[in-house]
């Protein structure tokens, strides 16, 4: 049943995230953790990355989070995360709230960084 729920939960969100197609891979997920790959140029596309979040988690549910990495550098498929898993997170969508690999994007409020 939760399969299900996250094949429709992808599939309503990625037809109302993607313009183009973006690669957006979910590519594995543990509780509330959801992790995705997505390619360039659409990963470092803040706005792009943000609305997919906020789309997903509110199709899944309030307890959510959505882990970004760039397609083809190390990512997390559940938890724990490696420390090569960790430094190559670019975003992440929980409680509502966006937090930023800030060596990466140009967000305006520096407290939504997590790493430069």
């Amino acid at each position: 049943m939760h399969r299900i729920l996250i094949v429709l939960a992808l599939g309503a969100f990625s037809l109302a995230a993607n313009a183009e197609r973006a690669d957006l891979k979910l590519i594995g997920s543990q509780g509330t953790n959801y992790f995705f790959t997505l390619s360039e140029p659409w990963i470092l596309d803040s706005t792009y990355v943000e609305r997919v979040g906020r789309n997903f988690c509110n199709t899944v549910g309030p307890l959510c989070a959505a882990h970004f990495w760039k397609t083809g550098t190390p990512a997390a498929r559940s938890l724990p995360m490696t420390d090569a898993q960790i430094a190559a997170e670019m975003a992440t969508f929980q409680g509502d709230r966006m937090l930023w690999r800030c060596g990466a994007y140009k967000i305006a409020n520096p407290r939504n960084c997590f790493s430069n």
